[in-house]
């Protein structure tokens, strides 16, 4: 019991860290990892001129309404001009071309005083919006700046609907699988909260490992379907076999043999699926190097599934000692590596940087490591592999 509380009490304070996740959007220049010259020439002129004078907010009003929303709008935040569209382009020392009308109805350009794909500007829109519509009911507001929102809000609201709805399925299918929903709820919350958890560490490591801006908005519900989904299979997997075994040896022995014999496969695929998502993190991106990092940290060593075994081993540990013993092994094992990781981090990029060329050949040799993988599953050879690995090491079956 206190094995689990312990265990649980860290992973609740990772989770707390998920507070602290930052993903309410991210403006193009904050997309890249690195400052290429677009970025660099995309903040000279934010600097220098109107965030929104290249891409202005488009507002689609009653032609008979175009001075009224003018001048509501003036007082609206973030605008810093008005001036309706026009049929053709003006002319120096000509008459300016009329206000362009179809079907009674006109555009007004919104210059905003930030970048128009930028968080700041979409959040300017809904104060845009009200204003306009006060002055005239028919109003609508679009643009690139809306279209952003527009995406962050549906995002945000897929958030809040698809997950719940998500957690209810699956505890419904474990409850029949296992006829349990005490286990049900017990092998759910052990993903769920290293979901959490992985969220946490990731908002650590985005804010003040890697500085990134902040995180894309559907980035939550992506790494809760890839982490949730991928580790109730597993889940599923092991706790199936260790229910049949604990029928027959026990609860503790149970465990130990079911974590044997389908340990390897699960911590297997774990390091595949892992190292594929890592990869993401060396792509000059933002949202794909967060989703790469959060999938291959929550997913080594295969956090969810191999975390409920070891939890049900360290409780019935004969001490409190031994348990924790247990868990610190566990736990050093999966905090070490990233722990290096982060204080390498500017070097290995370095490397990265001069290891390019050599990607191709990379590629083959992993892609030959994966077939080989695949003809050891079809072979027996992975769970023959872990038997071995047992009588090599009879310390590996104590240790659970």
């Amino acid at each position: 019991r206190r094995a689990w509380v312990i265990s649980g009490t860290a992973l609740l304070l990772c989770a707390f860290a998920a507070t602290t996740l930052k993903a309410d959007g991210l403006g193009t220049v904050n997309t890249f990892t690195g400052n290429p010259e677009s970025v660099v020439g995309q903040r000279l002129l934010v600097k220098h001129f109107p965030g929104g004078e290249g891409d202005p907010t488009q507002v689609v009003v009653s032609a008979d309404k175009i001075e009224v929303v003018s001048a509501a709008l003036k007082d609206a935040p973030g605008v810093t001009d008005i001036a309706p569209q026009l049929e053709g382009m003006p002319v120096p020392g000509q008459p300016l071309p009329p206000v362009k009308i179809v079907n009674a109805k006109a555009i007004l350009n919104v210059t905003l005083d930030k970048a128009p794909d930028s968080v700041e500007a979409g959040n300017d829109i809904p104060g845009i919006r009200a204003i306009a519509k006060k002055a005239d009911s028919t109003a609508l507001v679009g643009g690139t700046s809306a279209v952003y929102f527009d995406v962050r809000t549906a995002n945000d609201r897929d958030n809040k609907t698809i997950i719940p709805i998500i957690l209810i399925a699956i505890t419904i299918i474990l409850g029949l699988l296992l006829r349990s929903i005490f286990s049900a709820v017990v092998l759910l919350g052990t993903v769920v909260l290293s979901y959490f958890a992985t969220l946490g560490v990731c908002a650590l490591v985005f804010n003040h490992v890697f500085g990134f801006a902040g995180g894309d908005t559907s980035f939550p519900l992506f790494a809760f379907i890839f982490l949730v989904a991928l580790g109730i299979d597993y889940n599923i997997f092991l706790m199936t076999r260790v229910r049949e075994e604990s029928g027959k040896i026990g609860t503790r022995a149970g465990v130990i043999k079911g974590v044997t014999v389908t340990g390897a496969v699960i911590t297997s695929a774990g390091i595949v699926l892992a190292a594929t998502f890592a990869v993401l993190g060396l792509l000059p991106l933002v949202p794909l190097a967060e989703i790469g990092f959060a999938f291959a940290f929550g997913w080594t060593p295969c956090i969810g599934p191999i975390l409920a075994a070891i939890l049900a081993v360290a409780s019935s540990e004969d001490t409190v000692s031994r348990g924790m013993v247990l868990l610190g092994v566990y736990s050093a094992g999966l905090g070490i590596p990233f722990l290096l990781a982060a204080l390498a981090i500017e070097p290995f990029m370095a490397f990265i940087a001069r290891f390019k060329r050599h990607f191709g050949t990379v590629e083959k040799v992993v892609g030959s490591l994966l077939i080989l993988t695949g003809v050891a599953f079809l072979t027996g050879a992975m769970q023959s592999m872990s038997f071995w690995l047992i009588e090599m090491f009879p310390a590996l079956a104590k240790l659970g």
